[in-house]
């Protein structure tokens, strides 16, 4: 899934996630913990020996909260879209034992948008530590935070893409 992952995320000009070796032992550790259980999912949609697609993530209840995933660029155009297909089949796999949701998590992208029955809203909550540096860190957000806006017409605020 690593490789899969990094080699998309490289053509696009991103590090992508599993470029940091820290994040990779986690969730080496973590998959070698939840897995046997259950807890933790690896499903692989492969043409052969050769990945097309690998999706990553856990099983909380009966609902499957996808966390991420590996998928094969396809110059060829022999399939469409093995990220898309991957997610069916494990929607029907997980659904066939028992898993009544599938919660592909926060963000958007267009294959969300394309399999998604439903969106639920988020809630972010912050916690800050009272210190100069936490003061300094919320601060630089805000100013941050306020140009990334600019005034429109009726003294209504845009935000700017």
């Amino acid at each position: 899934m690593g490789a899969l992952h990094q080699a998309r995320w490289t053509v696009a000009g991103h590090p992508g996630v599993f470029a940091a070796p820290r994040f990779v032992d986690f969730h080496r550790r973590l998959i070698g913990r939840w897995l046997p259980g259950g807890r933790a999912v690896l499903a692989r949609l492969s043409i052969g020996p050769e990945p097309l697609a690998v999706l990553y993530g856990f099983v909380t209840g009966r609902t499957f909260d996808f966390y991420q995933s590996g998928v094969r660029l396809e110059p060829s155009g022999r399939l469409s879209s093995p990220g898309i297909l991957a997610h069916l089949l494990l929607i029907r796999a997980l659904s066939r034992q028992g898993i009544t949701g599938y919660d592909f998590l926060r963000g958007s992208a267009p294959y969300k948008d394309r399999l998604a029955t439903h969106q639920d809203p988020l809630i972010a909550a912050e916690a800050w530590r009272p210190t100069w540096r936490t003061a300094v860190h919320r601060a630089i957000h805000r100013v941050g935070r306020g140009l990334r806006f600019r005034p429109a017409r009726g003294g209504q605020q845009d935000r700017k893409s």
